[in-house]
């Protein structure tokens, strides 16, 4: 696991997001996910069910706002 997805998944955990969430978002396992937040105390209460958008208004590699144009083709 990189530094860039364990800082990602202390954000998306901050939010509210769940396990399968956050491993379906990065590309990792979900028992990767869990087994990290439990060793740095980011495993709290039960997650509210949370769905992230992926390709409609983050990047998939950076996380970024992805700007979309009406009538144009849908970016990635």
């Amino acid at each position: 696991m990189t530094n860039e997805q364990k800082v990602k998944i202390a954000e998306l955990r901050s939010k509210g997001c769940g396990y399968k969430a956050i491993a379906d978002w990065l590309g990792i396992g979900k028992n990767t996910v869990k087994s990290h937040c439990q060793r740095n105390k980011l495993s709290g209460e039960r997650a509210a069910h949370t769905t992230i958008k992926t390709s409609s208004s983050l990047c998939p590699q950076c996380g970024k706002l992805v700007v979309q144009i009406p009538g144009m083709k849908s970016r990635r």
